[in-house]
Parts: structure tokens; sequence; C-alpha cells
């Protein structure tokens, strides 16, 4: 019996596929390397004694170990891209975390200080009292974007990082 099937990644997600040949489990002795693929609503633990059953004639040595899901083999393919993933997504919002924290401590540092040398300073205001809360709100928010920005930079450059990379020169 001879089929066509479409292109099957074995190795990697990101690596093109090559040439397969797929040949009938009574032409083959090597049982290690096959794998059967079974396209079923039904749960695999469901499956798994009957497939034992209907293997059993063809040859009673075949080794019926593990079953999985297409999930489960994705799952697995892609978790050290998900890992990575998470882990640079958690730098970036500790970078600005960090970031903001320090620009609030800041800011609030700097709108008491302010506030207790507007009161000296009110006799050269023109047009705004020494108190203005909305010139007081403006910097603030002018202060926390800025901050924001100044984090968010360096967060993204340290998540370009390849891991290995960063740990080599230390």
């Amino acid at each position: 019996m001879v089929g066509v099937v479409a292109d099957v990644r074995h190795s990697a997600l990101e690596e093109a596929s090559g040439p397969e040949m797929y040949l009938a489990m009574r032409q083959t002795g090597d049982y290690p390397a096959m794998q059967l693929v079974v396209r079923t609503a039904l749960p695999p633990d469901s499956l798994a004694e009957g497939i034992r059953t209907a293997l059993r004639p063809i040859d009673p040595n075949v080794p019926v170990r593990d079953f999985q899901t297409f999930q489960e083999l994705v799952d697995k393919a892609i978790s050290p891209r998900r890992a990575l993933l998470l882990l640079s997504g958690d730098l970036q919002s500790r970078i600005a975390l960090r970031t903001l924290s320090l620009a609030g401590f800041g800011l609030v540092l700097g709108l008491a200080a302010s506030r207790a040398l507007s009161r000296g300073l009110g006799s050269l205001l023109f047009g705004v009292t020494a108190g203005d809360p909305a010139t007081f709100a403006g910097i603030a928010l002018a202060l926390i974007a800025v901050s924001a920005l100044a984090g968010y930079i360096p967060a993204l450059r340290a998540s370009r990082i390849d891991p290995m990379t960063a740990l080599r020169s230390n």
C-alpha cells in the first residue's frame, strides 16, 4: 500500500520537515521507533486496552506503553519557548515595577519638598498660586510618564538578550 501524507515535523516545530517513509507494522521489527497515531474524541486512557487488544494478534510482543494526546505532544514541544516567554514577560514587569516604585517614592518626596519650598517662592510666581493643584498634578503625571518610558526601554532590551549569552558574560 502506498500513500502520500502532508509534511510532518518530528524534530522541532521550527525545523523544516525532511523526507519521511512509513512502513507497515509487519514490515519492520523496530518497534521502539514506531508510533501509532489514532484520531478519536475519546480520552486516551479509555482507548489503551482496546489498542493493546487490536495489536496483540499482529505481534504479542509489541510494547504498548505511552499514550499521549496530540495537545500533550504540542505542549511538550513548545514548553521551552513558553518558559522563555514567561521569564521574559516577568523580567519586563519586574524592571518596570521597580522603576515605577522608585519614581513614585521620588515623586512623594519631591511633592512634599516642593510644597514646602513653594511657600517661600510664592511671591516670585506669576499667574499661579504657590499650591496650584493643576501644576502639581501635571508635573506628577509628566514624571510618571517619563519614568515609565525610562523603565520600559531597558526592560525591553533586557528581555531580548539571549539568557545563555547573559549567563556567560558574568
